[in-house]
């Protein structure tokens, strides 16, 4: 879904194309693991449906570290007031996810600066690809 924006608004320059926001089949995991494939050449696979939540922790406590300054392409994991998790990628000088409203009426790509997301999250962490182990093949 995002490949085929991007290259179409690549095609169709200073038009804007929306990646939409769908809680069961490209939420914010399906757009970071997305992203995370593409930077660091790896091959996690993120079902759909909205309980990604453990199985990805579980993906990121082994092939990522925690990193104390963000750098391009690091995985941003950010901890809404519910105690439910975001996530994000870090590119660009901001935090780019797959957000949304929480008002029921959908969502968007967008990319926030670091003082936006602190200021709405209770926590943030970066994480880095940790490099001392094999690509994922798939999990």
């Amino acid at each position: 879904m995002w490949r085929d924006c991007h290259h179409r608004a690549r095609a169709n320059a200073g038009r804007f194309c929306v990646i939409t926001y769908d809680a069961a089949r490209f939420n914010c995991s399906h757009y970071a693991v997305q992203e995370l494939n593409k930077a660091h050449g790896l091959s996690i696979n993120v079902s759909d449906g909205i309980e990604w939540q453990p199985r990805f922790l579980r993906i990121l406590r082994r092939f990522f570290a925690p990193i104390g300054t963000p750098c391009d392409n690091c995985l941003v994991v950010m901890r809404n007031h519910d105690n439910t998790l975001h996530i994000g990628i870090y590119r660009d000088y901001g935090v780019w996810h797959n957000w949304e409203r929480g008002d029921g009426s959908g969502g968007c790509l967008i990319k926030s600066d670091l003082s936006t997301i602190r200021a709405n999250y209770l926590d943030v962490h970066f994480y880095g690809r940790n490099k001392t182990l094999p690509a994922l093949q798939s999990y």
